[in-house]
């Protein structure tokens, strides 16, 4: 295990960032990580190049401000073509909806941390013996916590993470039904909070996602 996956699992944590300009970027993260939150994915956009290079752009640029305080992430990496772009704009990891084995292929031979999608236990497994570091459970409000517990019982080597719908309310379900990371989208970030700079409701709103999730921060997750 690498030292970056460590850190995730014990950070807990990914805030994701989606259909935020790059420009828009630097604040965001200033917020993000004056909430306390050290792991951020910024999303691709597949179909759309020109938002694709900015956003590639950003990640580049976060990377330079944010060295050695932030972990940029690339989202919805769907092509082995994507992850040599994400790699070469700086990104430490990678994820996506879905499962390519072939782009986690590349990605390991980028050094890149892997975190492919899936939603069924036959889709868990089929992505972690594609070689994931952890598997994505997308959208997991679909699937509520409980399925999480359920699949402790068949699949307890394979270490989950829960991404969709989650929020303060209902993260704590989830850490405690067995999911490892949580990736938190609009319910933290959302272009309409970037656009308007609502740096201090996304730093406060950072903070309390960090508050509920401090007792399941530990060394020892795996």
């Amino acid at each position: 295990m690498t030292g970056l996956h460590q850190e995730l699992l014990t950070e807990r944590l990914v805030a994701i960032i989606r259909n935020i300009p790059s420009a828009l970027l630097p604040p965001t993260c200033e917020a993000l990580l004056s909430g306390g939150i050290r792991f951020v994915e910024v999303t691709l956009h597949p179909g759309d190049p020109a938002a694709t290079h900015d956003t590639l752009h950003g990640i580049e640029e976060l990377r330079r401000r944010f060295d050695m305080q932030l972990h940029i992430g690339a989202g919805t990496v769907l092509t082995p073509e994507a992850v040599d772009a994400a790699a070469g704009a700086g990104a430490e990891f990678i994820l996506a909806p879905n499962t390519t084995p072939a782009v986690i292929r590349r990605a390991k031979e980028c050094g890149l941390l892997t975190m492919p999608g899936a939603f069924t236990p036959t889709e868990i497994e089929h992505a972690w013996t594609a070689g994931a570091d952890i598997v994505k459970v997308f959208p997991a409000d679909l699937l509520g916590a409980p399925y999480f517990k359920a699949l402790q019982g068949p699949l307890p080597h394979i270490p989950l993470s829960a991404v969709g719908g989650i929020s303060t309310d209902n993260i704590a379900a989830f850490l405690d039904g067995g999911a490892v990371v949580c990736g938190i989208g609009g319910n933290l970030v959302n272009a309409s909070r970037a656009i308007h700079g609502a740096w201090d409701e996304i730093r406060e709103t950072a903070a309390a996602y960090c508050r509920i999730v401090s007792p399941w921060r530990s060394t020892d997750t795996m």
